[in-house]
C-alpha cells in the first residue's frame, strides 16, 4: 500500500479541517510561528533513522492535526545537509538495540515527533516486558519504543517535540476498556502498519487523539476515499528462499562415512533470516507426516543437514525462512522446473523433478598397505588394496557390515604424485617408483554401484645414503 499523492493529501486535509477545534488551530498557527521563524537553525540530532535511508515510510493521520510523515523521502523532501532529513526506523542491526525504534516524524501542525530518547524517561517503562525476548528497550538502550517481530507489534512511545512531557504518544495498550495498539501486517509484502496511537496531552484539544496508521484499520475499512494513506516498510519485500538444491556428493559420504546425510542447501534471497524451517518427507504433501519436521530454529543459514535412515529412499523437503520483521515466506518446495537443482546420485532419482534420493548403501572403505614404509626415490613401492564394500543397505535398527573388496565387488585405480613409474594402476596390487622429493600415492576404489571414495598417503622421496670408507686412524 503507497501513501497518498501530495494533492490528495492536502484536499483530504482541507476536508477535514473542520474537524478541528478552535484551541487546536490556535495551536497550529503557534506552531507554524515557531517553525517558520527558527527555520534557519532547526536541526535533529542526526542519529541512525534521521535520513531518507530510515526503513519506515509512509503517512499517519491525526484526527487533531492532520498529517504525519514518516519519511522526508514521501513527498521527496529530502534533502543533504539541510537539517531536514528524516525518518522513523526499526533498528535491524544484530546489536542490544536490535528491534528498537528511533527516528523522527514530521507534522506541519504538530512538528518533529521523535522515536528516540530523550532528557526524559516516557510515562513508565512497563512495555519492556513485551519486547522481543532479549533485547531491552530503556533509557540506557536510548529508546522509548520497540517491535516485536514475534507478534508483529509496536509497544511503547513516541514524542511530539514541542509539546514537551504532554507529547507523549502511545502507540498501544492492552487495556479492557479501550484496546488500541499498532501492528506490522506480516503477511503484507509492503509491511504495511495497521492500527491506532494515541495522545491525549493535558490540554485535550491541544492534544493529536488518535492517531490512524492505516486508513483500513479494522474494524472501519474502506475508509480511504481518494486518499489511500498508510505507513509501511520502506523498499520490504517478502522473504523468499530460492535455488534450492540437495548435496551429498561421494567426497562427502566417503569422509563422513555417512551415506544418509544430506545437505539441504538454498539461497535466502538477499536477506539475513533470523528463523528458518525445513521439513522432509517421502509425500509430497507438508500435510502428510514427515519424516523429519526441523521445527522453527534460530540462525542466519542457508543450509541444514539431515540425516536420513532410509537408504534408496525417494524425499520430498521445503524450507521456511523469516526475516528481521518477523514476516515469513511460503512454503518453499524442492522443484527443479523451478530452478532448483540435482546433482549427486541423479540417475537413481528416476526423472523426478520434486525428489532427491539417498544412496544405496555406503560408500566403499579405500585402504591400502605399502612397502617399505619408508619409501625412497627411485626404488620400488609396493602397494597392496585394503578396501572394503558393502553389498546392500542393511536394516535401520543394526549396524551394516563391510566385505573385502575382491574383483567381482571392487575395480581399483592406482595413482600418484611425482610419479615415475606405476606397474599395473587398475589391479590390486601394483609397483610405483617415484622421483626424489615430496609424492603421494593414491587409490580410488570403486564398487558395483559406481560408487567411489579415494585414500592417499602423501610422504617424502628421499635418496638412498650414500656411504663412504673411512680409514680408521
Amino acid at each position: 500500500m503507497k501513501a497518498a499523492s501530495t494533492a490528495n493529501l492536502f484536499m483530504v486535509n482541507n476536508e477535514k479541517k473542520a474537524r478541528r477545534l478552535p484551541a487546536g488551530a490556535i495551536f497550529f498557527v503557534f506552531l507554524l510561528f515557531v517553525f517558520l521563524f527558527f527555520r534557519g537553525s532547526i536541526k535533529i540530532a542526526q542519529g541512525l533513522g534521521d535520513d531518507p535511508t530510515a526503513n519506515v515510510a509512509g503517512y499517519a493521520w491525526s484526527s487533531n492535526f492532520g498529517w504525519i510523515s514518516m519519511n522526508c523521502s514521501n513527498n521527496n523532501s529530502c534533502a543533504a545537509n539541510d537539517g531536514f532529513d528524516y525518518g522513523v526506523n526499526i533498528n535491524t542491526a544484530s546489536d542490544g538495540n536490535q528491534f528498537n525504534l528511533d527516528g523522527h516524524a514530521w507534522s506541519p501542525n504538530a512538528g518533529w515527533i521523535s522515536f528516540t530518547h530523550d532528557t526524559n524517561d516516557p510515562p513508565d517503562y512497563k512495555f519492556n516486558t513485551s519486547c522481543k525476548s532479549g533485547y531491552s528497550c530503556t533509557s540506557g538502550t536510548n529508546c522509548t519504543a520497540c517491535y516485536n517481530p514475534d507478534d508483529g507489534n509496536l509497544y511503547g512511545w513516541a514524542k511530539v517535540v514541542a509539546l514537551g512531557d504532554d507529547g507523549w504518544i502511545s502507540l498501544g495498550t492492552t487495556s479492557v476498556a479501550l484496546p488500541y495498539r499498532v501492528s506490522i501486517d506480516r503477511a503484507s509484502a509492503s509491511g504495511t502498519f495497521s492500527g491506532f496511537a494515541w495522545n491525549g496531552s493535558t490540554v485535550p484539544t491541544e492534544g493529536l487523539g488518535w492517531i490512524s496508521f492505516n486508513c483500513n484499520n479494522p474494524p472501519v475499512s474502506n475508509q480511504c476515499g481518494t486518499s489511500s494513506y498508510a505507513v509501511y516498510l520502506k523498499g520490504h519485500h517478502m522473504p523468499a528462499p530460492t535455488n534450492l538444491w540437495p548435496s551429498y556428493p561421494f567426497i562427502t559420504a566417503c569422509s563422513m562415512k555417512l551415506a544418509l546425510g544430506v545437505s539441504l542447501q538454498w539461497n535466502n534471497g538477499g536477506i539475513s533470516p533470523t528463523y528458518y524451517n525445513v521439513i522432509v518427507s517421502s509425500s509430497t504433501s507438508t500435510s502428510s507426516p514427515p519424516a523429519f519436521n526441523s521445527g522453527v530454529r534460530v540462525g542466519p543459514v542457508n543450509s541444514f543437514t539431515y540425516a536420513a535412515n532410509i537408504y534408496n529412499q525417494h524425499y520430498y523437503w521445503w524450507v521456511k525462512i523469516w526475516d528481521d520483521f518477523g514476516f515469513a515466506s511460503a512454503w518453499r518446495q524442492f522443484d527443479i522446473t523451478k530452478g532448483d537443482s540435482l546433482t549427486d546420485n541423479v540417475a537413481a532419482n528416476g526423472g523426478n523433478p520434486l525428489t532427491f534420493t539417498t544412496y544405496q548403501h555406503e560408500m566403499p572403505i579405500a585402504s591400502f598397505t605399502y612397502l617399505p614404509l619408508e619409501p625412497l626415490a627411485y626404488n620400488s613401492v609396493t602397494t597392496t588394496d585394503a578396501s572394503e564394500y558393502f553389498a546392500s543397505a542393511p536394516p535401520v535398527d543394526n549396524p551394516y557390515t563391510a566385505k573385502n573388496c575382491n574383483p567381482s565387488n571392487c575395480s581399483w585405480f592406482w595413482s600418484g604424485t611425482n610419479l615415475l613409474s606405476n606397474s599395473t594402476p587398475n589391479s590390486s596390487s601394483t609397483v610405483m617408483v617415484f622421483n626424489y622429493g615430496d609424492a603421494s600415492m593414491r587409490l580410488r576404489v570403486t564398487d558395483n554401484e559406481g560408487y567411489a571414495c579415494t585414500s592417499t598417503v602423501d610422504f617424502f622421496s628421499d635418496l638412498l645414503p650414500v656411504w663412504k670408507e673411512k680409514q680408521a686412524q
